[in-house]
């Protein structure tokens, strides 16, 4: 069934192709396993952390995490996007070789959420160049998912006396 987040990801792959590193967080295993076939149609390799494990599709072999992730930061080799699922890749994991985190769909638990958005903002960072974090939108569940997740912040912030953001 097509749907019009395929192209919208083409486009994000193509737009921050340049780093050589994207990173996109699914909340479903049908959403990551079509992530996951439209960047190798697109020509990148894939790091994919889900439910099913670590698992490393395209060119390029990693004989551990810790080699996976050591290739996605120092930027070893050409061209990884990183797919996971926030409950499972979320926690402890530097992502910040990329400038670009896309939420291709949402999970409900907002640590989960918030955790994932944190990957690509850390000490590493390069301050210069930024990150973004692109949401896409499809149906009116994702929308929804998001409209609850940002109330959720919201009242932390209210609770934690945090009156800036």
């Amino acid at each position: 069934i097509d749907c019009p987040k395929d192209e919208l990801l083409k486009q994000f792959l193509e737009e921050f192709e340049s780093t050589g590193r994207n990173v996109v967080f699914t909340a479903f295993r049908e959403s990551t396993d079509r992530v996951v076939e439209i960047c190798i149609a697109e020509g990148w390799n894939v790091i994919r952390v889900d439910g099913r494990g670590w698992h490393y599709l395209g060119d390029y072999k990693f004989a551990s995490q810790v080699d996976a992730l050591e290739a996605f930061a120092n930027k070893k080799y050409e061209k990884i996007v990183f797919v996971g699922h926030p409950e499972s890749a979320s926690l402890g994991i530097s992502l910040s070789a990329s400038s670009c985190l896309i939420f291709w769909s949402n999970v409900h638990k907002a640590d989960d959420k918030w955790q994932a958005s944190q990957r690509i903002h850390d000490l590493g960072m390069d301050k210069v160049r930024g990150a973004v974090i692109k949401e896409m939108f499809h149906l009116p569940c994702d929308l929804k998912v998001t409209h609850s997740y940002l109330k959720k912040v919201g009242l932390y912030h209210t609770v934690a006396g945090d009156s800036d953001s």
